[in-house]
């Protein structure tokens, strides 16, 4: 399970974040959460809960999709194989 975490947790976190010149405490600071949680976040040790991961993304002026490409193609194509996502 670590692995399938490891795997669908890949992110452009750190590089949204340098690219818009914050640190990990800045952005901590700013949606209310530690730092540690922002570095294991960006390392792919864990994700943030939707509210942590919308305010990420508020802050970087990114989406979740652009956040975890990985993850959200893995949920687009589970979705469209069972016919539960339109074309």
């Amino acid at each position: 399970m670590k692995k399938y975490l490891k795997e669908i947790a890949q992110n452009t976190l750190r590089s949204c974040r340098e690219g818009m010149g914050y640190t990990q405490n800045d952005t901590a600071f700013i949606i209310g959460c530690s730092i540690s949680s922002i570095d294991r976040w960006e390392k792919g040790m864990g994700m943030p809960n939707l509210d942590n991961l919308l305010g990420i993304c508020a802050v970087y002026k990114t989406t979740p999709e652009q956040a975890y490409p990985a993850l959200y193609k893995k949920l687009r194509d589970e979705l469209t194989a069972t016919g539960k996502l339109r074309k």
